[in-house]
């Protein structure tokens, strides 16, 4: 091979693989780099989360996915929502967007601490969402009614007004009374609660539901202070058993001492009374429970 053939040869393969080396440079690197500059994090749930629950970081996963594939409100930035509330539960895996996010423009409970101090309450601790009733009975007749004081709550710490700033409306400095539970609440909800504390016995209940905008009450009505029902009743009723009439039950699955008083409108006493004392019940079993 001549001198000029094999200059012009190596030029050649100097030639691919400089284009070789810029296509794997091209490939490898800067494609890569734009790649990663096109992807957006977002964050999905580790794990089922209640609703109204205080969104920490340690609750969520970041994901990298394409940046032109996420949907709007999608939040993107997990810093800039820290201690927001939800406005609904979310399950495992779903995304975390603004729009299931609570801010002090949408909060609807108000700016008050109250402690609800009932009379029957389940297994319940900081941090649930409740259900509160009030179970009255007319002053005349005796007969027993439940109504639906809040739909739904959520109890937080004693010192912890959620993202409004609150100020206490009650306190327990006592040791021997019964215990509370703090909630926030509207300036009519405080109202409603202790004329419902006046005319009633409250009983608070778990919300199981990981997503309490599920959560419906169609059996049982709203509380309402003008209501006659409210306006008759009297928080003085009998507790004994003594001809009382009753009926034989089917327990079924899912019932409780707790919703079983609701749905024969009735006391937990009432109804474990009636049963030998009994407190919990399997399904398929046969107890007394009042005629109504």
């Amino acid at each position: 091979m001549n001198n000029k053939k094999y200059k012009a040869t190596m030029g050649v393969i100097a030639g691919l693989t400089v284009i070789t080396g810029g296509l794997f440079a091209y490939d490898n690197i800067y494609l890569e780099k734009q790649k990663e500059a096109d992807l957006t994090t977002i964050y999905l749930a580790k794990n089922d989360i209640q609703a109204h629950t205080k969104i920490t970081p340690e609750m969520f996963d970041g994901v990298k996915v394409q940046s032109n594939s996420v949907i709007p409100n999608t939040v993107i930035n997990l810093e800039s929502v820290k201690g927001y509330e939800l406005k609904g539960g979310l399950l495992k895996g779903e995304t975390l967007s603004a729009q299931r996010l609570e801010t002090a423009d949408t909060k609807k409970d108000g700016n008050l601490l109250l402690e609800i101090i009932p009379d029957f309450v389940g297994d319940v601790a900081v941090q649930d969402n409740i259900k509160v009733y009030v179970q009255m009975s007319n002053r005349d007749t005796g007969e027993v009614t439940v109504k639906e004081l809040f739909k739904e709550k959520k109890i937080i710490p004693s010192g912890e007004q959620g993202l409004i700033e609150g100020v206490s409306t009650t306190s327990t400095t006592n040791s021997n009374e019964p215990v509370g539970y703090h909630v926030n609440a509207s300036e009519e909800e405080v109202e409603n609660y202790y004329i419902a504390k006046a005319t009633g016995q409250l009983i608070v209940i778990k919300i199981e539901d990981v997503d309490t905008n599920s959560i419906s009450s169609k059996e049982i009505k709203p509380f309402d202070k003008n209501d006659e029902d409210v306006k008759n009743a009297s928080k003085e009723s009998a507790t004994s058993n003594e001809g009382l009439a009753v009926m034989t039950y089917t327990v079924e699955s899912g019932d409780t001492l707790d919703t079983l008083a609701l749905k024969f409108k009735t006391k937990n006493e009432t109804i474990s009374g009636l049963n030998e004392g009994k407190t919990t019940f399997k399904a398929g079993e046969m107890i007394q429970v009042p005629a109504n």
